[in-house]
This record gives structure tokens, C-alpha cells and sequence, in this order.
């Protein structure tokens, strides 16, 4: 089903990342699989690991780049990089907590999609993960539904 295509899968070290990971290299994909925790995806057969930290100014251009070197171009992106971090209230959670989730769950998938874009070949496809939360909200989770309804415009 996807033999032959190449895909670059952000958030593969755990969680939907990882799953996803899994089931484009068992679909006959080549997949470059980036995550923070580089023995974790080392442990992901048959991809082709790049560890690296999204949040970092230039490490989605460096990943597209490397998904381009190394699998010799770019026919899908799946960003599933995400954090929910701890539940938050709204009336106590400090600068630094919100400029986390935002900067992880907001500002990481635009950067990604703007390299992507760049990179993915004709009839190539860009997958962006949000949350049934960014259109439900739930208690404590203030910034983190914010953040993935912001992907849900950018998406559209």
C-alpha cells in the first residue's frame, strides 16, 4: 500500500508517533523516524533514526533535509511531536508552562508544515495530529486545547 513512498514521522520515539512509524514501515514505506530519545528509535527496525528536538529553531528544516538526503526525496510528513505536560488551571499556570504546550503543540507543526511543504513532491501528502480536545475542551487542559485547535486552522 505505500511501497515505495517515502515519509518522515516526527514523534516516533512513543505514543501515536511510534505506531504510526510502525505501520508505514510495515506497508512497505521508507521512513525516517524523529523523536527527542534517540534508543528509543533505535529500537524502530528498518527505519532510518534522526533524533532531534522540533522545539529547537531549525530542527524541522534539518529533518526534512535529512528525510531528503536520506531516503532520496519526500512523499509524505506525518507530524505527531506533541506534549500535554501536566493538567493546568488556567489561573495558576505559569508563562513558562504555556509558552511549552504552545510552543510544542502550535508553533513545532507550523514549522514543519512550512518545511514540508517545501520538500514533498507531487501528490505528496502532510498529516498535521490534533485532539478531539480542541473542539470539546476539558478542565485543566486550557493551553493544550488552544494549541490544537490552532492546528486544526492551520490545517484548514
Amino acid at each position: 500500500m505505500l511501497s515505495g513512498r517515502r515519509i518522515l514521522v516526527t514523534g516516533a520515539s512513543s505514543g501515536i508517533g511510534r505506531a504510526i512509524a510502525l505501520r508505514c514501515l510495515a506497508a512497505g514505506a521508507s521512513v525516517l523516524a524523529t523523536g527527542r530519545r534517540a534508543a528509543a528509535l533505535a529500537e524502530l527496525a528498518g527505519a532510518e533514526a534522526y533524533a532531534c528536538d522540533l522545539r529547537e529553531p531549525g530542527a524541522a528544516e534539518a529533518c526534512v533535509a535529512r528525510a531528503v538526503e536520506r531516503l532520496g526525496g519526500l512523499d509524505g510528513a506525518v507530524h505527531a511531536a506533541g506534549t500535554v505536560l501536566r493538567t493546568q488551571d488556567p489561573r495558576s499556570t505559569s508563562d513558562d508552562e504555556i509558552d511549552e504546550v504552545l510552543l510544542t503543540n502550535l508553533v513545532v507543526p507550523q514549522r514543519v508544515a512550512r518545511a514540508a511543504l517545501g520538500a514533498l513532491g507531487e501528490g505528496g501528502s502532510l498529516v498535521l495530529i490534533s485532539s478531539q480536545l480542541s473542539r470539546i475542551g476539558a478542565p485543566g487542559y486550557a493551553s493544550y486545547c488552544a494549541a490544537k485547535g490552532g492546528v486544526e486552522s492551520l490545517v484548514r
